[in-house]
């Protein structure tokens, strides 16, 4: 009742999906205490999707906003959102999309950090998709939709499934309209509610069959066929798909998410319905993919799933130079290329080797090699007879689209990377500490070669909390160095690596 209407008038549907308590009662008292304009609906439990369905079928309005019962909205979302659509350049936006801020229940409070916010950097704007794929309009909750498209086009939500119903609702919805412009309006704020329970459907999704199985085989591959029936498949669709990979491949990385209860026919399904898909995305998608960081190694297993050659470039990489010795990494599908190894120009061995596979549903595509050679080795790389430019520490992915700039920091983020700063000098100190020497860093000296750097040595007392912005020049930019020339020290991380 407190939040702001704007320019437009509200009307508010209650969909009753059959709860057991008096759910109902509540809405139509509120209704008529506020005076508003709206309706509640009964029906028999059927699904968020179900529940969103029935209320498009009722609505008046001329735009259809479908929040999640346990979110909420900032004061302006309405009136913000109202005076975007009625600004003379939104006319002919398809989508209105809200800025989505996270809530933590168990901190009581809201942060600023969801994974798409470098939509809004640039303020209320209206974007072309087809012109800026990378923007993802994946959500459909924080967003409203045209009802007479909805409606011309019977555009609804897919009942039968129960994950990733929103970006299909979405993509259905955009394929079909007559532009992809998305008016994006940074002061409406949407709160993504994360439970303190953890009991919402994203919390205890892993063991849902629509989590594995069901969106990529009844969703997503549908979705493709269609687009390349018409015609084309847009990018802005490579990239929703990418999106919602990106978090779904990282969880066989973790112990305690990673689908162990699974047999190996259902880790071949899975597989099976990714490559379903990835047939229509397109190489390029998937090289240029930088919505949010996808690591090297699942770019690779998504391009070897199509039939695709891996990347020429970032592949390889030096791991450790030390004492030690010299451990070298590299990624291939299928068949181990025929590998040459040299010194100054003699053929050198590894002392040690080994091949891992990429533990990934199972998969047997995409395996990495791990070579030991002795300390001091200045060792150049011939794959296939392909030389191979090493990396420093991390794989990383070229050619990435660009994003949009984001805002100046805060002073908020600039003091989370004062501190960021402070752990990276303590990490120094640390390794300084074990390696028990003064370590001299190493410099890329072109494709598979590693030369000595003349800079000094990253030494202990270089290494405080008090003298950040040295440990930032000892360490060159971005921690990890500048493509081309990159100084060895303790790497950063970076959204393009692996």
């Amino acid at each position: 009742m407190r939040k702001r209407r704007g320019r437009y008038e509200l009307e508010f549907i209650f969909v009753d999906d059959g709860s057991p308590d008096d759910s109902a009662q509540i809405a139509e008292r509120w209704l008529d205490a506020a005076a508003r304009s709206g309706r509640v609906i009964r029906k028999a439990n059927g699904g968020v999707s179900s529940a969103r369905n029935a209320g498009i079928a009722v609505a008046a309005g001329d735009w259809i906003a479908l929040p999640d019962g346990d979110d909420f909205v900032g004061d302006r979302y309405f009136a913000a959102t109202a005076d975007a659509l009625l600004a003379p350049d939104s006319k002919d936006a398809v989508i209105a999309a809200a800025n989505v801020k996270w809530f933590s229940e168990a901190a009581g409070r809201a942060t600023d950090t969801h994974a798409l916010k470098f939509k809004f950097a640039d303020g209320t704007r209206v974007i072309d998709l087809d012109r800026e794929p990378q923007a993802v309009q994946s959500q459909a909750a924080s967003a409203f939709f045209r009802r007479d498209m909805l409606q011309r086009d019977d555009v609804r939500f897919i009942e039968s499934l129960s994950i990733a119903e929103d970006a299909l609702f979405v993509a259905e919805y955009l394929l079909a309209a007559p532009s992809r412009r998305v008016l994006m309006v940074s002061d409406a704020e949407y709160f993504y509610r994360k439970r303190t329970a953890a009991d919402s459907a994203v919390d205890n999704s892993g063991h849902n069959p629509d989590f594995n199985f069901g969106r990529f085989e009844r969703g997503y591959l549908p979705l493709f066929e269609r687009a390349e029936s018409d015609g084309n498949v847009p990018a802005w669709l490579d990239m929703m798909f990418l999106y919602d990979v990106r978090w779904f491949l990282p969880r066989e990385n973790d112990i305690s998410k990673k689908a162990t209860w699974m047999s190996d026919a259902d880790r071949e399904r899975v597989l099976a319905a990714l490559a379903a898909v990835l047939a229509h995305v397109a190489d390029s998608s998937i090289h240029s993919y930088n919505v949010t960081s996808l690591g090297v190694d699942h770019r690779c297993l998504l391009l070897a799933l199509k039939g695709s050659p891996l990347p020429a470039e970032g592949i390889a990489k030096v791991v450790t130079d030390d004492h030690r010795g010299v451990e070298i990494r590299y990624l291939f599908a299928r068949a181990l290329p025929v590998e040459r190894f040299a010194h100054d120009g003699r053929p050198v061995e590894p002392v040690v080797s080994k091949t891992r596979r990429l533990d990934v549903f199972g998969q047997t595509l995409v395996r990495e090699r791990i070579l030991w050679f002795a300390p001091r080795s200045v060792v150049t790389v011939q794959l296939d007879d392909h030389a191979v430019a090493l990396e420093s520490s991390v794989y990383q992915a070229r050619g990435l689209r660009p994003r949009p700039r984001q805002r100046r920091a805060s002073s908020a983020t600039r003091a989370q990377a004062a501190r960021f700063l402070r752990r990276v000098a303590g990490r120094a100190r640390a390794e300084l500490a074990c390696a028990g020497a003064r370590v001299v860093p190493i410099q890329s000296a072109g494709a598979g070669t590693r030369r000595r750097d003349a800079r000094p040595p990253l030494d202990q007392d270089a290494a405080t909390p008090r003298d950040e912005q040295e440990v930032l020049r000892r360490l060159g930019p971005h921690g990890s160095g500048e493509r081309g020339g990159r100084q060895r020290g303790v790497p950063l991380p970076s959204p393009a690596s692996a």
